[in-house]
């Protein structure tokens, strides 16, 4: 086995790896390489995430969607939601799923929508974050 310097992207030694003596430059190169990437600027970090959740809004409005229409919703049920809730799928179709959260906490069961719904709803945009 032989053993290397694991170093972060200012040089300093942040531990050590082993890897069997037959491993090739190229393998330590792929192995060691990301350790010694410079961190994402805050910017960067806001982005991506915005990204990721932009790119998850879709699948999160069609589920949503698909659920309401399993329990049953009729178009009259659906426009009185489009009325109460249309903030709230803005923001979820934007990727605004921390703010879509809070007004949703904000809101009450009315009509077709019941309060288990929103908590739900809560916990389903959650597991996107």
């Amino acid at each position: 086995m032989a053993t290397r310097d694991i170093l972060d992207y200012q040089g300093n030694i942040i531990g050590q790896l082993t890897l069997p003596d037959n491993t090739t430059e190229q393998q330590w190169e792929n192995a060691l390489s990301p350790y010694a990437q410079p961190p994402l600027s805050m910017p960067q970090i806001i982005w991506n995430k915005l990204t990721q959740y932009e790119e998850c809004a879709t699948e999160l409005v069609r589920t949503l969607k698909r659920d309401n229409t399993l329990a049953g919703i009729t178009t009259a049920q659906s426009a009185q939601m489009f009325d109460d809730f249309s903030d709230v799928l803005i923001m979820l179709k934007e990727g605004a799923f921390p703010t879509a959260i809070y007004r949703l906490q904000q809101k009450s069961a009315s009509g077709f929508v019941t309060q288990d719904m929103i908590n739900n709803w809560i916990l389903l945009i959650q597991s996107y974050l």
